[in-house]
């Protein structure tokens, strides 16, 4: 019997195709149906498009990745990629893949054949990346990859940085206080001591005017002895006395 795609179907269920390098037989009973799921193993970092390895400097691999669970990255190491793998050659045109990153992803990426995860300039934080694999007939493991990543804040955003923002902000304000009381107080005995000078002031004029009324007429009265005619010895030298004193205090 030959189908539409000109193969011999045997009666036993076997598929027979003519080539011109001879006949192919295939028995349909013999394919064996891959039910088997393969696990997704990390391969490679690259961190701001650089691959890392263990022995690079300031690589925050202390091993291989694929045996690394907890990865710590520094602040300026947000920008990474992640490639992975089922190590299953034979499948692997049909193996498809998806991921997501806890804290980041809010679902699952659309499973694609493309066996790397990419993310950049990512805030510090913590954050799980969870791979998963389908087989060649499209069955989905249960299984998953994780692989811890925390991103290290750097020094000024830690908590003791914080901590010292607070007690500078704290001690500002305490300054602040300080200063503003003192001005406060030093403007209050500014204040206070212009009035005690503008009382001064009112005061000694006040006492001017009370001596300098009785000097003047005590002068207007000598002025008039004096003019009045010959003044006995006896009297001229006190009267010089009183005038010279009264022209002193005026």
């Amino acid at each position: 019997v030959y189908n539409e795609h000109s193969a011999l179907l045997h009666p036993d269920g076997r598929l027979l195709f003519g080539t011109d390098q001879g006949l192919v037989i295939i028995d349909p009973a013999k394919i064996k149906v891959d039910h088997s799921f393969p696990d997704v193993i990390p391969t490679d970092l690259k961190i701001n498009g650089i691959s890392v390895k263990p022995t690079d400097t300031d690589s925050p691999l202390n091993s291989a990745l694929s045996y690394t669970d907890n990865l710590r990255l520094r602040h300026f190491q947000n920008s990474f990629v992640v490639e992975f793998s089922t190590l299953d050659y034979y499948t692997l045109n049909g193996t498809k893949y998806t991921y997501m990153l806890e804290g980041c992803d809010k679902e699952w990426i659309i499973p694609s054949s493309l066996n790397f995860a990419a993310y950049k300039n990512l805030p510090p934080g913590n954050y799980t990346l969870r791979l998963k694999a389908c087989n060649a007939i499209g069955a989905w493991s249960n299984k998953e990859s994780v692989l811890q990543i925390d991103i290290i804040p750097p020094f000024w955003q830690t908590p003791w940085a914080y901590l010292l923002y607070t007690l500078l902000a704290i001690g500002a304000a305490w300054f602040t206080f300080r200063t503003i009381r003192k001005f406060n107080t030093l403007r209050n005995r500014v204040e206070v001591e212009n009035q005690l000078t503008e009382y001064k002031l009112v005061f000694f004029t006040n006492i001017s005017h009370e001596f300098r009324t009785p000097l003047t007429l005590i002068q207007g009265a000598l002025e008039k002895i004096e003019g009045a005619g010959k003044i006995p010895k006896e009297f001229a030298y006190s009267i010089r006395i009183m005038e010279k004193n009264t022209q002193r205090m005026l």
